[in-house]
């Protein structure tokens, strides 16, 4: 028996919680040796052929109803969606709380961990914390706060499309890039440009997912793979 992280009771926890949802894995192209990949402590991306565990944080609760019900609204809801459809622009209606914890799930998973994958992914304390209470409380925030944006990359080169990691929090924005989806979340409230405001997921459960080919999109994940073989 341990206290489990998110409820705060003590519990008998699992022996594996995945970091990211199983179903992000299926859109990986295997065939193409594509693969997931996290930062170290040093900035360097670490190689995974399979899903990141962490091991005795969850109960079997919080692991498989709580988180479990926000990654089955996120498959049926957001990815399958976004990740099968030819759209270039993509208006989605969703439940504004429900993304947005799944969204937040994932971050807060990733600070949480101990493993040195996510050394570079950590909130401070007040705001794992704040993050824990929205996710066990299922309450929300306004969409200014820890606001986010998403693209689909449509790229010449599809190679850099199929990976699956989260770069380091630099100046209190964090992107986490799964398969061909970029989330990029601002920490806390924040100044952001209109052109944010007009694509950030809103209180409405309105969500506007433009497919971008743009030079500087592949640019950063052709500098992402470079530092990988390098």
């Amino acid at each position: 028996m341990a206290i489990c992280k998110l409820c705060n009771k003590e519990k008998q926890l699992i022996k594996q919680s995945h970091i990211f949802p199983d179903f992000l894995y299926k859109y990986l192209d295997r065939e193409e040796n594509n693969s997931m990949y996290q930062f170290n402590s040093k900035n360097k991306p670490n190689k995974i052929e399979t899903g990141v565990f962490e091991k005795y944080i969850l109960c079997s609760t919080c692991d498989n109803e709580l988180l479990g019900k926000l990654e089955g609204y996120a498959y049926n809801n957001f990815f399958s969606k976004i990740l099968e459809s030819n759209e270039q622009i993509t208006h989605l209606s969703l439940d504004y709380k429900k993304i947005k914890l799944f969204f937040l799930s994932l971050l807060w998973r990733a600070s949480l961990s101990n493993k040195s994958l996510f050394d570079n992914v950590k909130l401070n304390q007040e705001q794992e914390e704040f993050l824990r209470k929205l996710i066990y409380e299922d309450t929300t925030i306004s969409d200014n706060e820890f606001t986010i944006v998403a693209y689909k990359c449509d790229l010449k080169n599809k190679g850099y499309e199929d990976i699956i990691f989260i770069s380091p929090i630099i100046e209190n924005k964090c992107t986490i890039y799964l398969s061909k989806i970029n989330i990029n979340i601002w920490l806390g409230s924040q100044s952001l440009p209109e052109t944010i405001d007009v694509l950030k997921l809103k209180e409405s459960g309105e969500m506007v997912i433009i497919s971008t080919s743009s030079p500087l999109i592949e640019k950063e994940r052709e500098s992402i793979l470079k530092l990988l073989i390098s």
